[in-house]
């Protein structure tokens, strides 16, 4: 499902805090400074952090395809200098997460590969 501007318009600002929300879950947990090896637990988190990265991946390359360029406001209770008028705008304000997220990836040894291959999807590598 390709939406666009309109993902950008209607719901870039809530997908963007969801994965804040994730990503501060997923870096909250060293996997390889555990004291017991909990395969469930190790399992579940690298699958939460492919799939923030995978999804972190997907908004930057599409709203870079987008060709649109600028997006309407976010909506009320935004303050007027909170409104940002471009997609690099609104990606900047998010990129001590995004990078946070990558951070805690490479210095975690105990990673997929799939996670790795994420999260370099995330850089544009």
């Amino acid at each position: 499902m390709e939406l666009g501007g309109q993902f950008a318009d209607k719901y870039f600002t809530y997908v963007m805090d969801m994965l804040r929300h994730a990503s501060a879950t997923a870096v909250q947990v060293r996997l390889d400074q555990m004291q017991t090896q909990d395969y469930d637990l190790i399992s579940y988190m690298n699958n939460l952090r492919e799939g923030i990265c995978e999804a972190y991946a997907g908004i930057i390359q599409g709203l870079q395809t987008d060709g649109k360029g600028s997006i309407s406001p976010p909506p009320k209770p935004w303050s007027c200098s909170d409104l940002f008028t471009t997609v690099v705008d609104l990606l900047v304000q998010h990129a001590p997460f995004i990078l946070s997220l990558i951070n805690h990836i490479a210095q975690d040894k105990v990673r997929t590969e799939e996670v790795s291959r994420a999260a370099v999807g995330v850089i544009g590598f």
